[in-house]
This record gives structure tokens, sequence and C-alpha cells, in this order.
């Protein structure tokens, strides 16, 4: 398996691609910039996992509706927990060369 185009090889021979899709405005397309990403590196026969961090959860949503003969992409919900205390069931993550991050739009902002 090739890895994501810009990562170096690690002394195990593989690397990983983080991308973080961010931005304090909501109907930013962030979801919509994650999922294409996304595609693009499973078309490329990178192992590509989406991370969730949006409680509402659209791209994960839109794992489960995606043709199951495209390539594979992971799906993991990294929301935080509701009030009582469950989250929305998806697809976990296995393993990955390439990370696409869709976060919402109160993310914290760190210092």
């Amino acid at each position: 398996m090739m890895p994501a185009p810009g990562v170096s090889r690690t002394k195990r021979g593989c690397g990983m691609n983080t991308t973080l899709v961010i931005n304090r405005k909501g109907g930013a397309g962030k979801t919509t910039v994650s999922i294409n990403l996304a595609s693009y590196f499973a078309a490329a026969n990178v192992a590509t996992t989406i991370m969730d961090y949006d409680p509402q959860g659209s791209s994960l949503h839109w794992l489960k509706l995606r043709n199951p003969t495209l390539a594979k992409i992971h799906g993991s919900n990294a929301a935080p927990e509701k009030a009582n205390g469950r989250r929305d069931d998806c697809r976990s993550a296995t393993s990955a060369t390439s990370a696409k991050r869709s976060c919402p739009t109160s993310a914290p902002r760190r210092r």
C-alpha cells in the first residue's frame, strides 16, 4: 500500500497523513470537503478513515449510503457523548494511512 502523497515512510515502512477540516462558520462545506478528500484518497488505494467530530454525523451518514462496491473508507465517530451517554452507531476505524477529520463549528480553540 502506498503512503498518502507527501508522507515519508517511517522505519516500519508506513506513514500517515492527517487532514483536519475546520471552520467556525456553519455551512462552510467542511463535511463536503472531508468526504471528497476521503473519496479521492480511497480511489487512489490509500487506506482512509473519516473521523467525524460533529454530533450531527453527516459524514458517517454519507458513508452508510455510499455504494459498497467503491473503495473502502472507514468511519469513526469522534463526537462528544450526548447527554444520555450514548453516541450514534458507526463503523470503527481499523487501519489507515490517511485520516480526514470533519469538525463541528463549535470546535474548541487551542491557544
